[in-house]
């Protein structure tokens, strides 16, 4: 049972990594989108 845990938590860990990573790339790809925020008051 333990094993099938921790089986599943890594799989779990290597999506988180791999959207982490395309998340990343899409900044590195369009570097000027998302870094400014223009605010008045």
């Amino acid at each position: 049972m333990l094993s099938k845990s921790l089986d599943l938590t890594e799989t779990l860990g290597e999506g988180m990594v791999e959207i982490l990573d395309a998340s990343a790339m899409e900044n590195s790809v369009t570097p000027h989108l998302g870094s400014n925020i223009d605010c008045r008051i």
